[in-house]
Protein backbone atom coordinates (compact mmCIF):
# COMPACT_ATOMS: atom_id res chain seq x y z
CA UNK A 1 0.00 0.00 0.00
CA UNK A 2 0.70 3.79 -0.73
CA UNK A 3 2.37 5.46 2.13
CA UNK A 4 2.78 8.87 0.38
CA UNK A 5 0.75 9.82 -2.71
CA UNK A 6 2.89 12.44 -3.85
CA UNK A 7 5.89 10.04 -4.35
CA UNK A 8 3.51 9.01 -7.40
CA UNK A 9 2.81 11.98 -8.77
CA UNK A 10 5.80 12.47 -10.85
CA UNK A 11 5.58 8.89 -11.97
CA UNK A 12 1.99 8.98 -13.51
CA UNK A 13 2.43 12.62 -14.91
CA UNK A 14 5.88 11.35 -16.74
CA UNK A 15 3.66 8.00 -17.41
CA UNK A 16 0.75 10.22 -19.05
CA UNK A 17 3.18 12.69 -20.24
CA UNK A 18 5.09 9.83 -22.48
CA UNK A 19 2.01 7.96 -23.24
CA UNK A 20 -0.16 10.51 -25.01
CA UNK A 21 -0.01 11.22 -28.78
CA UNK A 22 1.84 14.36 -30.24
CA UNK A 23 0.14 17.47 -30.90
CA UNK A 24 -0.42 19.16 -33.65
CA UNK A 25 2.49 21.94 -32.67
CA UNK A 26 4.75 19.19 -31.61
CA UNK A 27 4.55 17.55 -35.28
CA UNK A 28 4.90 20.99 -37.10
CA UNK A 29 8.19 21.66 -34.87
CA UNK A 30 9.27 18.47 -36.25
CA UNK A 31 8.77 18.57 -39.43
CA UNK A 32 8.83 22.23 -40.96
CA UNK A 33 12.51 21.88 -41.54
CA UNK A 34 12.33 18.73 -42.72
CA UNK A 35 10.06 20.60 -45.66
CA UNK A 36 12.32 23.50 -45.87
CA UNK A 37 15.64 21.11 -46.19
CA UNK A 38 13.46 18.98 -48.52
CA UNK A 39 12.73 22.43 -50.50
CA UNK A 40 16.58 23.09 -50.58
CA UNK A 41 17.17 20.06 -51.86
CA UNK A 42 14.43 20.29 -54.73
CA UNK A 43 15.92 23.10 -55.96
CA UNK A 44 19.10 21.44 -55.92
CA UNK A 45 20.92 23.98 -53.77
CA UNK A 46 21.10 21.79 -50.56
CA UNK A 47 23.90 21.38 -47.83
CA UNK A 48 25.14 18.57 -46.60
CA UNK A 49 23.71 19.11 -43.56
CA UNK A 50 20.52 19.64 -44.70
CA UNK A 51 20.48 15.92 -46.64
CA UNK A 52 21.97 14.13 -43.77
CA UNK A 53 18.91 15.56 -41.62
CA UNK A 54 16.63 14.21 -44.24
CA UNK A 55 18.24 11.49 -44.32
CA UNK A 56 18.51 11.05 -40.34
CA UNK A 57 14.67 11.53 -39.91
CA UNK A 58 14.36 8.54 -42.58
CA UNK A 59 16.54 6.29 -40.07
CA UNK A 60 14.00 7.77 -37.67
CA UNK A 61 11.04 6.13 -39.36
CA UNK A 62 12.23 3.13 -40.28
CA UNK A 63 13.01 2.54 -36.88
CA UNK A 64 9.79 3.68 -35.98
CA UNK A 65 8.59 1.03 -38.77
CA UNK A 66 10.74 -1.68 -36.92
CA UNK A 67 9.48 -0.84 -33.59
CA UNK A 68 6.06 -2.15 -35.24
CA UNK A 69 3.76 0.41 -34.01
CA UNK A 70 2.71 1.92 -37.18
CA UNK A 71 3.68 -0.93 -40.16
CA UNK A 72 3.49 -0.88 -43.85
CA UNK A 73 5.40 1.96 -44.86
CA UNK A 74 9.15 0.30 -45.52
CA UNK A 75 8.45 0.55 -49.20
CA UNK A 76 7.83 4.48 -49.22
CA UNK A 77 10.78 4.99 -46.55
CA UNK A 78 13.43 2.68 -47.51
CA UNK A 79 13.63 4.79 -51.16
CA UNK A 80 13.43 7.56 -49.86
CA UNK A 81 16.78 6.93 -47.73
CA UNK A 82 18.03 5.15 -50.78
CA UNK A 83 18.02 8.67 -53.11
CA UNK A 84 19.23 10.61 -50.15
CA UNK A 85 22.32 8.55 -49.84
CA UNK A 86 22.89 8.30 -53.57
CA UNK A 87 22.28 12.18 -53.39
CA UNK A 88 24.93 12.34 -50.89
CA UNK A 89 27.48 9.87 -52.59
CA UNK A 90 27.15 12.08 -55.80
CA UNK A 91 27.38 15.39 -54.09
CA UNK A 92 30.28 14.50 -52.48
CA UNK A 93 32.35 12.67 -55.86
CA UNK A 94 34.88 15.31 -55.84
CA UNK A 95 35.84 14.77 -52.15
CA UNK A 96 33.90 18.48 -51.64
CA UNK A 97 29.99 19.20 -51.28
CA UNK A 98 29.08 20.26 -54.82
CA UNK A 99 24.68 20.57 -54.64
CA UNK A 100 23.76 18.33 -57.25
CA UNK A 101 20.49 18.44 -58.81
CA UNK A 102 17.81 15.17 -58.74
CA UNK A 103 16.35 12.87 -60.66
CA UNK A 104 12.51 13.17 -60.40
CA UNK A 105 12.51 9.64 -59.15
CA UNK A 106 15.02 10.77 -56.24
CA UNK A 107 12.58 13.90 -55.13
CA UNK A 108 9.18 11.62 -55.50
CA UNK A 109 11.34 9.06 -53.47
CA UNK A 110 11.96 11.92 -50.52
CA UNK A 111 8.58 13.49 -50.99
CA UNK A 112 6.96 10.73 -50.40
CA UNK A 113 8.95 9.52 -47.47
CA UNK A 114 8.29 12.79 -45.51
CA UNK A 115 4.80 12.30 -46.22
CA UNK A 116 5.05 9.11 -44.46
CA UNK A 117 7.08 10.31 -41.98
CA UNK A 118 4.02 12.67 -41.24
CA UNK A 119 1.75 9.92 -41.14
CA UNK A 120 3.71 7.89 -38.71
CA UNK A 121 4.10 10.98 -36.09
CA UNK A 122 0.61 11.99 -36.04
CA UNK A 123 0.09 8.48 -34.76
CA UNK A 124 2.96 7.99 -32.12
CA UNK A 125 3.39 8.99 -28.22
CA UNK A 126 6.50 10.86 -27.00
CA UNK A 127 7.59 7.84 -25.62
CA UNK A 128 7.41 5.93 -29.28
CA UNK A 129 8.90 8.55 -30.85
CA UNK A 130 11.87 9.03 -28.18
CA UNK A 131 12.55 5.31 -28.26
CA UNK A 132 13.32 5.31 -31.94
CA UNK A 133 15.63 8.62 -31.94
CA UNK A 134 17.67 6.77 -29.21
CA UNK A 135 17.69 3.36 -31.20
CA UNK A 136 18.97 5.18 -34.37
CA UNK A 137 21.30 7.36 -32.45
CA UNK A 138 22.79 3.95 -30.47
CA UNK A 139 22.92 2.54 -34.10
CA UNK A 140 25.07 5.36 -35.53
CA UNK A 141 27.51 5.43 -32.56
CA UNK A 142 28.08 2.06 -32.66
CA UNK A 143 29.06 2.04 -36.10
CA UNK A 144 31.69 4.69 -35.00
CA UNK A 145 30.03 7.67 -36.67
CA UNK A 146 29.71 11.01 -34.34
CA UNK A 147 26.36 12.26 -34.03
CA UNK A 148 24.87 15.76 -33.36
CA UNK A 149 22.28 16.66 -31.26
CA UNK A 150 20.61 19.81 -33.23
CA UNK A 151 17.15 21.77 -32.59
CA UNK A 152 15.20 22.88 -35.18
CA UNK A 153 16.26 26.81 -34.74
CA UNK A 154 19.70 25.93 -34.66
CA UNK A 155 19.44 24.23 -38.66
CA UNK A 156 21.38 25.62 -41.15
CA UNK A 157 18.26 26.36 -43.87
CA UNK A 158 20.35 28.88 -45.87
CA UNK A 159 21.02 27.24 -49.79
CA UNK A 160 24.53 26.15 -50.10
CA UNK A 161 26.29 28.56 -50.82
CA UNK A 162 24.38 31.53 -49.82
CA UNK A 163 25.83 34.08 -47.16
CA UNK A 164 23.98 34.07 -43.88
Amino acid sequence: MLTNLADCIPTMARARKAATLLTKPEIEEILEPLHQCEKRLREGVATEDQVIILASNMRIALAIEDQGIIRGLRHHLQPALDALETVHARANATGCWVPTALWFHELDAVRVGLEMFGHQLRRLSARELHQAVRKVITRTQSQGIATVHAQPKDVGLLAAGAAA
